[in-house]
């Protein structure tokens, strides 16, 4: 008998696993975005806050990547042994709830330190959770390009978050980018 040089034949990508994977990018570019606020708006940011220097704002940013970087094992954790779909939802929910006292007109900044670094708990849990679920929904095939593909949307949401940030709080104030993102 010979072996054939064919591939086998690939594994149809269902449209519902499409929508999620396309909600799963989406996500991954607001969840970058979110992310990336703070350092654009660190003059006016020091100023608003009545903050000594630009490291105190840096502080701040350091707290969420720590958090959010740390908060993804236990969301990983879980995700092993929960619903996905629904982590997904209660992370997003999670994050997004604390961001809206950032908008606030009379926030401190020990307040804004509060709620970014609550907000990074829900973060956290986009990057294991878009990947193990990105695994699920897409065939074999497609994984590596799909996967790739949330890289870029991380990239495009860190750039897209610097130049909304960057527009945006000189015209309207800093907590405007914060309710774009919302």
């Amino acid at each position: 008998m010979e072996a054939s040089a064919e591939p086998p034949a690939a594994k149809p990508w269902a449209g519902r696993d499409r929508a999620t994977y396309g909600i799963l990018f989406l996500l991954g570019i607001t969840v970058a975005a979110a992310s990336a606020l703070l350092p654009p708006m660190t003059g006016i940011l020091v100023v608003s806050l009545g903050v000594p220097s630009d490291a105190w704002i840096a502080l701040i940013v350091t707290i969420f990547l720590l958090i959010s970087g740390f908060a993804a094992i236990p969301w990983a954790y879980m995700a092993d042994r929960s619903t996905r779909r629904k982590l997904l939802i209660i992370s997003t929910f999670f994050w997004v709830l604390w961001f809206i006292p950032i908008l606030l007109p009379f926030i401190t900044y020990w307040q804004l330190l509060l709620f970014y670094s609550l907000a990074a708990i829900g973060v956290g849990a986009a990057g294991p959770l878009s990947l193990s679920m990105t695994i699920d929904c897409v065939p074999a095939h497609y994984r590596s390009t799909t996967i790739g593909l949330l890289a870029t949307a991380a990239g495009a949401g860190y750039g897209l978050g610097f130049i909304v940030a960057g527009l945006l709080v000189e015209a309207f104030g800093w907590q405007t980018p914060f309710l774009l993102i919302t």
